[in-house]
């Protein structure tokens, strides 16, 4: 299981590739985070993310968990228009200005927000309370 660490907006959260994940996971995971984004799966320009809150619960939505994956996908593919989908939620994302912003197209909504994220770093995910090494 590969995880990093993301902020965006005072929000951090840890971003898993393709774990499976359970509640109390999640709960032994998340630390000082605001949540984990969970990417489920994903091919070049789509990703369908599960985003845990720290109790171990869902999100039906979070915009931030959203841009995080969004950016982690454009980087990984270098694209600059990326569909995410959470639950039965489909946002279309667009990365702008050299890299940071992430614009958020909404089609249910109709917003476009600019938000600067920046990762962390990446890391060994470990649970709660372990050291490493």
């Amino acid at each position: 299981m590969r995880s990093s660490t993301w902020h965006a907006l005072g929000n951090a959260y840890l971003l898993v590739e393709q774990a499976e994940l359970s509640p109390d996971d999640v709960r032994g995971l998340v630390g000082d985070a605001d949540g984990i984004v969970q990417v489920v799966s994903w091919e070049r320009d789509s990703a369908d993310v599960v985003i845990w809150n720290p109790d171990g619960s869902t999100a039906e939505m979070s915009g931030n968990g959203t841009r995080i994956a969004a950016r982690w996908l454009a980087e990984r593919w270098g694209v600059e228009v990326v569909r995410i989908r959470v639950a039965d939620r489909e946002v279309v994302a667009r990365i702008v200005g050299g890299g940071q912003p992430v614009i958020l197209l909404d089609q249910q909504v109709d917003v476009a927000e600019r938000v600067p994220l920046r990762r962390c770093h990446a890391q060994p995910l470990l649970p709660a309370g372990s050291r490493r090494r």
